[in-house]
């Protein structure tokens, strides 16, 4: 008993009972004094789980309106048990997208994600629960991708933590099962359904208005009409007009007024007025101005939003990457596009080749890296029969394996998108959100002096006038500008077999200071070259050796071997390893060979000048000759580099000697960086610095071997001459006999931005244009109403035209 009492003591003083008022979490009403702790008040358990997980996490500016102007103030229902199919492990295993030994990755839609403040929250989740690693957000899909410790917290738990501090992950059955997440929403385009009949059934209805003293109407028809036309209106109003009520109420629970708010007090203020109007005999009201302004906004939001999915930047292979992988088909292996790839199909995979779908291992041992998947660098070796994961790196050996899943057409892209929402992102999202809170408040505000002027005036005229300003005053345009330029760049830029992964790069692209260019595989061909054999002979059995060993490596000259020998017959490579930039080696029937640079074969320190490369050739630990291959470069390249130095510093990076130099400085001139015997931390370095000069790079290689350089600079661009060596550590990818348009690429993108300015000039001149007749009250609110999305439409209209005309003058 004195425990109790004791307990009950210690229990008073740190939850003190308040009065009844709102949660302190949720906002809702509290109906009793249950659940109170640090003298605030909470309506439920869930609530006050997510106040204290809050609180220990250390994230206390969630609840502090300064620093989360956005807070979604949300009721947590905690039912534990909603999500007790999470721990059935086959269920489980369909979401689970990588694991290896405790660690697991999953993604998750959460369609809570609105605002900075919640990738704020998010990213910090580990300090919630310590078995979370790591959080990356996508805030435009509103997805995210957890790494977490299964031994510290299950997947179920995982879950339940989501959702006890508002952002429950959006699952069901159907796409648990099917291994996907999200479905369309069809709710605007019943709203607009409803707007679209109940207005046109309402227009007829106002003719007796329009056509007054008609002598084919009866007198009291009118009566009649105006009382259809209320009865009509209300599903506009009650339904329909949902699509702005909801946000506008949602944004002012959170403490501000967002975008919708003028609309929806246009709506609201006609609808009383008819109201008010028709019950009191003062006249028909204004039900079909109230219905067409709500049809008419609902037709410009529709056509936006499908505009907007058209232009989605989570695309799938095809737009992306058109990559493909050895599969096996009729005994032999050919390559095959990712999307036509099934599960049970058997693939091969080279060193630095990423495995595109999960599946098991059936031949060779993987050593293999998913720092694309987890973001750890560690090697994990797996043996045959095995499970390997999609987004992994095979680093050494030949791997074939029978894929257990499909490949998901998106899932590669949202890994090399998944930390694409970069800080600068998150600023220019705050900045949009802070400038639309202030025109809102503007426009309210214009509105109301507009409305008690005009009351003096012409009493007439406040109510057309103040409500013309709600309705013909909207950001929207502008707010969309930069989305709707962007997406039609990216298309054309992929329709040219250029793809990059996010348009976050295209201000880069548009006015680099420097440019960076690899020379091997990048300024020349890897299919245009010659050869030549010089040394001892050797027998057929170690030339096919020599092109079996070759094959397992992605290097430019290690592909021009291949090519060179052109063997019918591969055989079994075993032992196989690569130093980046220097050679390979490997074993076949036992065999020692080792292929690569002079250094690494002869250990010589200084490479002799002379003309094309040379890959030398060491079997069984003696030397016996090299390949000398020599480059043909890029049709139509080196002009075109010699062409830009004038308006952008540009640099020759090569790892091969000098010999090439004299040829490149008769070609380009002075005014071009050439630098040659570059090893990888070389190139490194050499971003690092122009960085530190404060210059915007473009790094420009072959996107394995440069995969360093490509990530230091500003935007990498990985050249392909098939299209299917790709790498997570580029911005984009070009295929190499486009090469030569970059700058036509370069050109197209800064008229992308000045296409941008122009348009957000347009849209400004005619929000005060609008907003000029309206308060002058010679804009009746049901042309406003059919103006403001015709605005939207120009939008639309402007920028597809402009990034058009833009692309066929550069014949793209």
């Amino acid at each position: 008993m004195a425990s109790e009492t004791l307990f009950e003591a210690e229990n008073s003083e740190t939850e003190v009972a308040v009065k009844k008022e709102e949660c302190f979490h949720c906002g809702d009403a509290v109906d009793n004094n249950q659940y109170v702790t640090d003298r605030k008040s909470f309506c439920c358990n869930g609530c006050l789980m997510a106040y204290r997980l809050i609180q220990s996490a250390g994230l206390d500016f969630f609840y502090d309106k300064n620093q989360n102007p956005d807070l979604e103030r949300k009721k947590i229902s905690l039912d534990r048990e909603k999500f007790a199919y999470l721990d059935n492990p086959e269920i489980a295993s369909r979401l689970i997208r990588y694991e290896e030994g405790n660690t697991q990755a999953v993604w998750f839609e959460l369609p809570a994600i609105h605002c900075a403040s919640c990738l704020r929250v998010l990213e910090n989740l580990h300090r919630f629960d310590p078995g979370v690693i790591k959080v990356s957000v996508n805030f435009e899909k509103r997805n995210a991708h957890i790494l977490f410790d299964k031994s510290k917290i299950s997947l179920r738990e995982l879950v339940v933590l989501l959702a006890s501090i508002g952002y429950e992950p959006s699952l069901s059955l159907e796409n648990v099962m099917s291994g996907s997440l999200g479905k369309s929403n069809k709710k605007l385009l019943y709203q607009l359904g409803v707007a679209g009949f109940c207005f046109g059934n309402i227009m007829l209805l106002s003719l007796p208005d329009y056509l007054a003293g008609s002598a084919e109407l009866e007198a009291n028809l009118g009566e009649w009409f105006k009382y259809m036309s209320l009865i009509l209106s209300l599903p506009v109003f009650f339904y329909s007009s949902n699509a702005f009520f909801q946000p506008a109420i949602a944004g002012l629970k959170k403490g501000y007024v967002n975008m919708d708010a003028p609309v929806s007090l246009a709506i609201l203020a006609t609808f009383i007025r008819s109201v008010t109007d028709v019950s009191l005999g003062f006249g028909t009201g204004y039900f079909d101005s109230m219905s067409g302004i709500v049809f008419f906004m609902l037709v410009g939001r529709y056509l936006q939003s499908r505009t907007h999915t058209s232009l989605s930047f989570d695309r799938d292979f095809k737009s992306y990457f058109p990559i493909a992988v050895d599969t096996l088909v009729k005994d032999r292996f050919i390559p095959k596009a990712l999307p036509e790839l099934k599960k049970g199909d058997i693939i091969r995979l080279r060193p630095g080749e990423i495995i595109p779908g999960d599946g098991y291992i059936v031949d060779g041992k993987g050593e293999i890296d998913y720092s694309f998947v987890s973001g750890e660098s560690a090697i994990v070796k797996s043996e045959p029969g095995e499970k390997v994961y999609s987004g992994g790196r095979q680093t050494r050996n030949l791997l074939t394996v029978r894929l257990s899943r499909e490949v998901a057409q998106s899932y590669l892209t949202s890994l090399w998108n998944k930390d694409a929402f970069k800080k600068k992102s998150m600023d220019r999202m705050e900045r949009f959100d802070r400038w639309g809170r202030d025109f809102t408040w503007g426009v309210i505000a214009i509105a109301v002096i507009a409305g008690l002027v005009w009351l003096f005036i012409d009493p007439g005229k406040s109510f057309d006038a103040a409500t013309a300003v709600l309705i013909i005053a909207c950001p929207c345009a502008l707010l969309v500008t930069v989305a709707y330029t962007h997406g039609h760049l990216l298309n054309v830029f992929s329709r040219n077999n250029f793809y990059l992964r996010d348009s976050g790069v295209l201000n880069i692209l548009a006015k680099p200071d420097a440019i960076v260019w690899d020379k091997t595989g990048t300024l020349t061909s890897q299919e245009k070259f010659t050869g030549n054999y010089r040394g001892e002979k050797l027998q057929d059995r170690d030339l096919i050796a020599i092109s079996s060993l070759a094959s397992l490596s992605l290097h430019p000259l290690s592909q021009m071997v291949v090519d060179y020998l052109d063997t019918d017959y591969q055989m079994k490579v075993e032992n196989f390893a690569e130093e980046t930039g220097q050679g390979i080696s490997g074993e076949v029937n036992g065999k020692s060979y080792r292929l690569g640079s002079e250094a690494f074969i002869r250990k010589s320190e200084r490479e002799e000048v002379r003309n094309g490369s040379r890959v030398y050739v060491e079997m069984g630990g003696q030397y016996y000759g090299y390949f000398e291959l020599v480059h043909q470069y890029r049709r139509g390249l080196l002009p075109v580099i010699k062409a830009m130095k004038s308006k952008v510093k540009n640099t020759v990076l090569s790892g091969d000697n000098n010999a090439e130099e004299s040829h490149l400085r008769n070609v380009l001139g002075e005014g071009v960086d050439l630098k040659f015997n570059q090893y990888p931390d070389d190139k490194l370095e050499y971003l690092k610095k122009l960085k530190t000069q404060g210059s915007k790079t473009l790094m420009i290689g072959d996107g394995l071997n440069d995969a360093g350089a490509l990530q230091q600079s500003d935007m990498g661009i990985a050249v392909s001459d098939h299209l299917n060596n790709f790498t997570p550590a580029s911005d984009g990818i070009l295929k190499g006999d486009q090469l030569e348009r970059l700058p036509d690429f370069i050109q197209l993108a800064a008229w992308g931005q000045k296409l941008i300015a122009g348009v957000f000039t347009y849209s400004a001149i005619y929000n005060m244009v609008g907003i000029w007749f309206a308060v002058r009250a010679e804009l009746s609110p049901m042309i406003a109403a059919i103006i403001m999305p015709l605005s939207s439409i120009s939008i639309i209209l402007i920028t597809f035209t402009g990034v058009y005309y833009f692309s066929k003058k550069l014949k793209l």
